[in-house]
């Protein structure tokens, strides 16, 4: 399968590196969390190794991300995760999912506002389009609660903390670094490669 969204395997002598691999680059999309689950049932299957998300994406689709941190807690999926490039948006949803998180040197994570579209139609009744927006910014501060619990419950940072992150990335396009990822708990490695770490 395309590496870019897919997954392949591969073997190595050291016992630090894990053997089975799976790749999310460039958007988020509900078909690519849609191979990487497909993808981290079957390596489950052969065994309960750990397997290996690799992950260079600023996001896209958030509805697919939520869905894919939910089925890997769900199965219990022993996946370990690994910034390398960019992370950020939605993409660091299915980071987030990992037993062990790692992120090279080099890497930068991201986060900001939930952002969703409403769609208004030429003719629509204004009452119907106040409604819709009603509707739309009710399920915004839904999903936005969602997303700080999410990364909450994975960092053990507060929501002032996180709120501060999600305010700086969004009016700032701050990024987060590796070292202050490590700090904050985002991460608990920061890695040259797969048989040496920096830990915290």
């Amino acid at each position: 399968m395309n590496p870019k969204g897919g997954f392949m395997s591969e073997t190595n002598a050291a016992d630090r590196i894990i053997k089975r691999v799976a790749f999310l680059e460039g958007d988020v999309t509900k078909d690519k969390m849609n191979q990487l689950r497909t993808a981290c049932i079957n390596f489950s299957q052969q065994s309960e190794d750990p397997i290996l998300l690799v992950i260079d994406s600023m996001g896209g689709a958030l509805d697919p991300a939520l869905a894919f941190y939910d089925f890997i807690r769900l199965f219990d999926i022993n996946l370990h995760t690994v910034a390398a490039g960019r992370c950020g948006s939605s993409a660091i949803l299915p980071f987030l999912s990992g037993k062990k998180r790692m992120m090279t040197r080099h890497s930068w994570l991201w986060v900001h506002n939930v952002r969703r579209d409403i769609q208004v139609f030429v003719g629509d009744d204004i009452n119907h389009i106040k409604r819709k927006i009603e509707i739309d910014l009710e399920e915004t501060m839904i999903v936005t609660q969602r997303v700080i619990s999410t990364i909450q419950e994975r960092t053990n940072q507060t929501c002032e903390v996180i709120q501060k992150l999600i305010n700086e990335g969004q009016e700032f396009n701050a990024y987060i670094s590796p070292e202050k990822s490590l700090q904050l708990g985002f991460v608990n490695e920061i890695v040259d490669s797969l048989t040496s770490s920096k830990q915290g």
